[in-house]
C-alpha cells in the first residue's frame, strides 16, 4: 500500500540520520550528542510510531468493515517529507 511504502522510507531517513549522526563529528563530539540532532531524530521516530499505529488502525478497521483504507494514506505520506527533511 501507498502508507506502507511511506513508512518505508520514514525507517531509511531514521536509520540514515542516526547513522550519519553518529559518525559526523563536530567541536570534537558526535553530533548524536547535540540536543537540536537528537530532537530531530526523535521527531523522525515519533512520525514513524503514528504512522505505523495509522497502518494497523487502518488494517483493523478494513478487517472488520472490509472498507477502503485510502483514508489513512494522506497521515501517512504527509509524515514521509517531514522526516526527509523537505
Amino acid at each position: 500500500s501507498v502508507a506502507a511504502g511511506c513508512l518505508g522510507v520514514i525507517e531509511d531517513c531514521l536509520e540514515e540520520a542516526c547513522s550519519y549522526a553518529k559518525e559526523r563529528s563536530q567541536h570534537g563530539k558526535p553530533i548524536a550528542r547535540h540536543q537540536l540532532v537528537q530532537e530531530h531524530i526523535a521527531t523522525i521516530e515519533l512520525a514513524k510510531q503514528a504512522s505505523e499505529s495509522l497502518i494497523h488502525t487502518a488494517g483493523s478497521t478494513r478487517e472488520r468493515t472490509r472498507s477502503s483504507s485510502s483514508k489513512w494514506r494522506p497521515a501517512c505520506s504527509e509524515r514521509s517529507p517531514a522526516a526527509r527533511g523537505t
